[in-house]
């Protein structure tokens, strides 16, 4: 298959920008018959303040624990692996190396 040459390519890049000149046009005209407003012309209403963004930070994270409560003796260990150079969490129990808590399996 034969690459086009540079004048082609040129050639074809205004042929598409003309085009897309065309759509827009026409996309602009639909949208007037449909009665849509122009995107300038829509206002934007400021962002009311939520109620997260007047909660102190000692106040999120008592929310967040109160949403996602679990089991306090449970948490996630990073972990690294020199030889392949990952990096992860894994779960672990506060009692993991208490004997009398541990179980076999």
């Amino acid at each position: 298959m034969e690459q086009p040459t540079y004048l082609e390519l040129m050639a074809e890049r205004d042929w598409l920008r003309s085009r897309v000149r065309e759509l827009e046009e026409e996309n602009t005209r639909l949208k007037e018959r449909l009665g849509e407003k122009k995107q300038e012309d829509v206002k934007v209403r400021p962002n009311k303040p939520t109620a997260m963004q007047t909660l102190t930070a000692q106040e999120k994270i008592g929310l967040f624990r109160s949403l996602f409560k679990g089991r306090e003796n449970v948490y996630a260990r990073r972990w690294y692996s020199k030889t392949t150079g990952k990096a992860g969490y894994q779960p672990v129990c506060s009692n993991e190396w208490n004997p009398k808590r541990r179980t076999r399996t």
